[in-house]
Parts: C-alpha cells; structure tokens; sequence
C-alpha cells in the first residue's frame, strides 16, 4: 500500500504536468495535496505542498488565478488558513463520506510512513 507522501507526490507530479499544459490549471489537484494530507495530520506534508502550490502559483498570469478569486494570493491565503483547520476539515470529511455513503469504507491512520505507521 502506498504511503500518504508517495500518493501526494504522485498527485503533485500530475498537477505539474496539467501546469505545463496550462489548460487548465491543477487547482483542485493542488488544494488536495495540501488538504489531504493536513487533515490526515501531516503537517509537514501539508506545508511542503503549499509551497510547491506557492511556486507553481508564481508563474500564473492574471487571467490564471482561481477561478472565483481575486487573486492568486488571496487563493494561496485561503489555501494555508484551510489548511490549519483541521477540525473543519474532519468535518468536510465526514461530510463527504456520508454524501458518497462511503461509511462501511475501512480505513486506517495515515502517517507519512504509510498506514499505521
């Protein structure tokens, strides 16, 4: 099983490619890798994706930024407060899990390790 850094760092690897491409922009690809892995408790994890997020972001014209978002720093401002909410998180988790009936889905801890550490 794929720990929590190698399955970010796939995602990561992904959103640089649909960068290149620039059509269109990784950003839900780039929230989750900085998302996931904060509500999974990496937090190490979580800050390296927001500054691979941060230097992607850099190279975004105006007309690039989030769709929805004044700017790129706002996005990225909005990224790293989200991403300290843990609790909110859980709870979008939850959330989801209910939305997808995915509760009789098995899961394990997450540590940068892998599974159970």
């Amino acid at each position: 099983m794929p720990t929590l850094e190698q399955v970010i760092q796939r995602y990561q690897s992904y959103a640089m490619d649909v960068q290149r491409a620039r059509i269109p922009n990784a950003i839900p690809e780039l929230e989750d890798c900085v998302l996931v892995p904060a509500v999974a408790g990496d937090d190490e994890l979580a800050s390296e994706s927001l500054q691979a997020a941060t230097r992607v972001a850099a190279d975004w014209s105006k007309a690039e930024a989030p769709w929805g978002w004044d700017g790129t720093e706002n996005w990225l401002e909005w990224l790293a407060r989200r991403m300290l909410d843990v609790e909110g998180l859980a709870a979008t988790v939850e959330e989801q899990v209910l939305k997808h009936e995915l509760s009789t889905v098995r899961t394990v801890p997450w540590t940068r390790r892998g599974p159970c550490g």
